[in-house]
């Protein structure tokens, strides 16, 4: 699986097996459309240890959770299992811990970690 971010706010996910070139139309069809954020950012983060967990962070101050593994997803939209509110300005970035699963940090430009 891949995820990526966009300028819509939206994470799209795909599998790589699917996909393996060019669309010749120019258009692209993900497997899900992760929904929670309001909008764009950059940071995303695939759990180490717990298949199908993914994080991302966001400009809207905040950092989304998904379970693509667990989730019943509607017309290929899912949306955040939780959303986690604690920086003041764009989170920039975040991570899961590599040994503990439940365990993850973001980074914002608040200066919070």
């Amino acid at each position: 699986m891949i995820a990526t971010k966009s300028p819509s706010a939206d994470v799209y996910i795909f599998d790589y097996k699917r996909h393996q070139g060019v669309p010749k139309d120019n258009t692209f069809s993900p497997l899900l459309k992760l929904k929670g954020h309001t909008k764009e950012g950059y940071g995303l983060s695939w759990n180490p240890t717990q298949e199908g967990q993914i994080l991302s962070a966001s400009d809207d101050q905040t950092v989304c959770h998904w379970d693509i593994s667990a989730s019943q997803n509607v017309a290929g939209e899912l949306q955040a299992k939780t959303v986690f509110k604690g920086h003041e300005s764009v989170v920039e970035d975040v991570a899961w811990h590599v040994i503990h699963d439940g365990v993850f940090g973001s980074v914002g430009d608040d200066k919070k970690l």
